[in-house]
């Protein structure tokens, strides 16, 4: 297994344009996107552009599965260090993804609990008409009379 430096994580990061705090359904993503335009068969391709997000893709992956192939121990990026890696308007733009994720994210949550509560509601009422039947049942077992068996 090649191994990587502490530096070329963060190099991985930033080839790939993520924050260190992606998860591998982030990283899966954004390496599609980006290998669709880097790939050496579409036109404007780049071989070695390619291979270098397919290092960092492969290397993060195995990161993410606990098969770290960076030799130093990890740690959090500052802002200092994350901008370093980008431009001005790359980072501009991972800023603006970050609040349309965060917020996108929010109204998710805020569907969730809506429909949380209105399945606990059905359940409830489900419950409530089944509790129901169940006494309709006895009461009507017990207004029969009782007729015991011929034998």
């Amino acid at each position: 297994m090649t191994q990587f430096s502490s530096t070329d994580r963060w190099r991985h990061y930033a080839i790939l344009r993520l924050d260190p705090s992606c998860g591998p359904r982030e990283l899966q993503r954004r390496y599609r996107e980006m290998a669709l335009e880097r790939h050496p068969d579409k036109l404007g391709g780049d071989t070695k552009a390619f291979q270098e997000l397919l290092e960092a893709y492969e290397a993060l992956t195995k990161e993410l599965q606990g098969q770290s192939p960076y030799r130093h121990a990890r740690r959090p990026l500052t802002e200092e260090e994350k901008r370093y890696f980008f431009t001005a308007e790359e980072w501009e733009e991972i800023e603006r993804e970050k609040r349309e994720s965060a917020e996108v994210v929010r109204r998710c949550q805020e569907c969730f609990r809506k429909y949380e509560k209105e399945w606990e509601r059905d359940k409830e009422a489900e419950r409530t008409a089944y509790m129901q039947q169940q006494q309709q049942k006895q009461k009507q077992q017990q207004a029969k009379p009782h007729r015991p068996s011929r034998r």
